[in-house]
């Protein structure tokens, strides 16, 4: 009943409440990670949540095309250097979140897809607008009023997550690179194998032993990692990315509710102001993107389609 229920559902309507559902799995995954990081060493956890990443990645990757056609890559290098850097930005955000607020770290997090804009101008050799550039600058004010520096409120870990943003835009931009020169499974296996193996190593020196509770919230967390991006993959099967991408910026919606509800958290005015900025400018950077692709579309002009931000494992 239920399936057939699902299916009446058009693939548009169905692709956004699997990103939505999604991006609120992601913001649960942040929340576990917050509790986590206060008892244990970042590696510990990371590397078993990985670990369930990666069977998942193998399972994935053999369905759709098998594990050693995925493992073929023309561009090896650029395939490690994109996953090192997303496992080295997860890294920095579990360890900023056992110290910072998570709405404040997400507020701050929202800006990376501005610089993934900005990115992709010296790396993919894409051409931004003077509207689009306006608004990476107004992304800049709203981040400057979320850490109002000079009014001694900036957490002293703002930087790292500032550091965090760009890694992850980096990332972002890397995968549209590597994307549109191999499939999407070979960069899948290859993240999930970096981020597995940059955690493993280093987890077996600092091991400390668990609680039955810790050990159930770890499964939650490992269960998060699998269901979130089994729900993103699904996504993106229904819905067109530029449809899409509006949708993880409830991402910030979500990990603020965690934060009030559940860790006590304040989220102030000028919080929500400079997050407010933040998004808008981010959403009128995708419109105009939008737009360009669709004049493009119109004139004849081909062009392939453009992924949205992508997912931490």
């Amino acid at each position: 009943m239920l399936m057939a229920k699902i299916q009446t559902i058009p693939r548009q309507q169905l692709g956004i409440i699997c990103a939505v559902l999604a991006v609120f799995t992601f913001a649960s995954q942040d929340a576990f990670t917050k509790v986590l990081s206060a008892h244990y060493p970042v590696s510990q956890f990371l590397s078993v949540r990985f670990a369930a990443f990666l069977i998942f990645a193998l399972l994935f990757v053999h369905a759709r095309c098998g594990i050693a056609t995925a493992l073929r890559s023309k561009i090896p290098l650029l395939q490690l250097f994109r996953a090192g850097l997303i496992a080295a930005e997860i890294g920095i955000f579990a360890y900023v979140v056992g110290s910072m607020d998570l709405s404040a770290q997400h507020a701050v997090f929202s800006c990376f897809p501005l610089m993934a804009t900005a990115l992709s101008v010296p790396i993919l050799g894409e051409r931004v607008g003077v509207r689009r550039w306006t608004a990476v600058l107004v992304g800049l004010v709203g981040v400057l009023i979320i850490l109002r520096p000079g009014f001694g409120i900036i957490h002293p870990l703002a930087p790292l997550v500032l550091l965090g943003a760009f890694m992850f835009g980096l990332y972002n931009v890397m995968s549209r690179y590597v994307t549109q020169r191999e499939r999407f499974e070979t960069a899948f296996i290859y993240m999930a194998l970096v981020c597995f193996a940059m955690y493993a190593i280093p987890a077996l020196f600092v091991w400390q032993p668990m609680t039955r509770e810790h050990m159930l919230i770890m499964t939650f967390l490992c269960f998060t990692s699998v269901t979130g991006h089994w729900l993103y993959t699904k996504a993106f099967e229904f819905a067109e990315a530029s449809v899409l991408q509006p949708y993880n910026y409830l991402l910030l919606v979500f990990a603020t509710l965690y934060g009030v509800t559940i860790f006590g958290e304040v989220f102030e005015p000028l919080t929500a102001l400079g997050s407010s900025v933040v998004v808008g400018a981010g959403l009128y950077v995708w419109w105009r993107e939008r737009a360009k692709a669709v004049l493009k579309r119109r004139k004849g002009a081909s062009q392939p389609p453009t992924p949205g931000p992508q997912p931490r494992p």
